[in-house]
């Protein structure tokens, strides 16, 4: 193999390398009700669901209020921590899901036939409400329409 080819191979390697996101073997793990309270309450959260492939930007008020954009509408509603580390959410009716985490990194989970179905991939936790609800204040429908 010539000189050029062996460090093109070499450099090749390292670029791929700086593609890989986690460590290989990373164990994943279920978050207590204490990391999700922390994880969630009084952050901003930029959430990807899987199965429709849409973003959604919600505030979770540490006072259980949550406040969500999505379809560039506004819907609000509540939420909270069970004893066993799911976090709930109610729009219309509550859901509640348990959060898996590997590494630094978040996702909602069910559990379908025993197995762990991942629904939704946090993308960022931010400090505080950066979200910009209609006329400043919460919404009072769950349709807003600039």
């Amino acid at each position: 193999m010539s000189r050029g080819c062996a460090l093109a191979l070499v450099v090749g390697s390292l670029l791929l390398s700086g593609c890989q996101t986690m460590p290989v073997g990373q164990s994943e793990r279920l978050l207590s009700s204490d990391e999700v309270e922390a994880l969630f309450g009084g952050k901003t959260v930029e959430s990807y669901n899987l199965n429709t492939r849409l973003t959604s930007f919600t505030f979770y008020r540490p006072d259980g209020h949550v406040l969500q954009q999505r379809f560039w509408s506004w819907r609000s509603g509540s939420w909270r921590v069970t004893p066993e580390g799911k976090i709930c959410l109610k729009f219309k009716r509550e859901r509640c899901r348990h959060i898996l985490a590997q590494g630094e990194r978040y996702t909602k989970i069910k559990r379908k036939k025993g197995h762990r179905v991942k629904l939704v991939r946090y993308r960022q936790f931010l400090d505080g409400n950066r979200l910009s609800p209609p006329n400043g204040g919460w919404p009072r429908s769950t349709r807003f329409v600039p």
